[in-house]
């Protein structure tokens, strides 16, 4: 069993933040912990937007000021290289992924949460090759829209490497 703690904060004046502490229920231990930054965009211009203070003035109240991962805490991911990816090493291949109406933000792009059951999906389906190694990088090529069809695949070196297309 696992105790979910989750809170959002304020990002500047553009964004917002969520934060994730995950632990053990029993032992209290730190499973994961996680933070993220949404920010608005103009669905014609495709800019960022600054939150509207009416919409800031209703959640502001529940923005908490504490952090998932402090600053010494963080970890920079490396910048991915730039390499051709040869079909013939991707290891798992899951075809075939089509978002559902319910998959899509208020852009009509599937979102973040589906994407992260669809990678979730490719790492873990072949349990026993992929179990115990690290995802350092996913790259998404491009947003994938109402039904669509995508492939995700996996390569293994010595990191896992998660790319959907």
């Amino acid at each position: 069993m696992v105790q979910v703690d989750t809170w959002v904060a304020s990002a500047g004046k553009n964004g917002m933040r969520r934060d994730w502490h995950i632990r053990d229920y029993n032992s209290g231990r730190t499973i994961l912990k996680a933070t993220s930054v949404w920010v608005m965009m103009n669905k014609t211009t495709r800019r960022l937007s600054k939150m509207p203070d009416e919409v800031r003035g209703e959640i502001g109240p529940h923005f908490n000021d504490r952090s998932a991962i402090t600053e010494e805490q963080g970890e920079k991911l490396a910048k991915p290289r730039n390499k051709v990816v040869d079909p013939a090493n991707k290891q798992f291949i899951r075809k075939g992924l089509t978002p559902k109406w319910g998959d899509l933000d208020v852009n009509q792009h599937v979102n973040n949460v589906k994407y992260i059951g669809w990678i979730l999906e490719v790492i873990y389906f072949p349990h026993s090759l992929v179990f115990g190694q690290n995802v350092v990088a996913i790259r998404i090529h491009e947003l994938c829209w109402y039904h669509q069809t995508i492939h995700a695949s996996i390569i293994v070196e010595h990191q896992v490497w998660c790319f959907i297309k």
